[in-house]
């Protein structure tokens, strides 16, 4: 990535997406006046405010990305230890019905 310095209607406009697109993430739902209110609050700020919180947004969404990863990795290795679990069980107790049956 570049280092550019960026413009202040640049900066506006990175800040808005990263805002939205950390609100896609969080699964809150995002409303057609969303965006007005995140253009007003950065309109407010300065440019060492603008971006500290497009540093914060951004690094914000690597951590949440990340731990869906964890989320999806861990609920895999639970998913398939269960069903290992039971089907081991259930060859268990039909060797047994198997036996008794004998």
């Amino acid at each position: 990535m570049s280092k550019k310095r960026l413009s202040r209607k640049e900066k506006e406009a990175r800040y808005i997406e990263k805002s939205m697109e950390l609100q896609r993430v969080w699964g809150n739902p995002i409303g057609r006046h969303d965006e007005a209110i995140c253009q007003h609050n950065a309109a407010q700020m300065t440019d060492e405010e603008l971006d500290r919180e497009i540093a914060n947004s951004v690094s914000q969404i690597q951590f949440e990305r990340g731990m869906a990863v964890a989320k999806t990795v861990i609920k895999t290795t639970v998913g398939i230890f269960v069903a290992l679990g039971v089907s081991g069980l259930l060859v268990f107790g039909v060797k047994q019905l198997l036996t008794l049956l004998k």
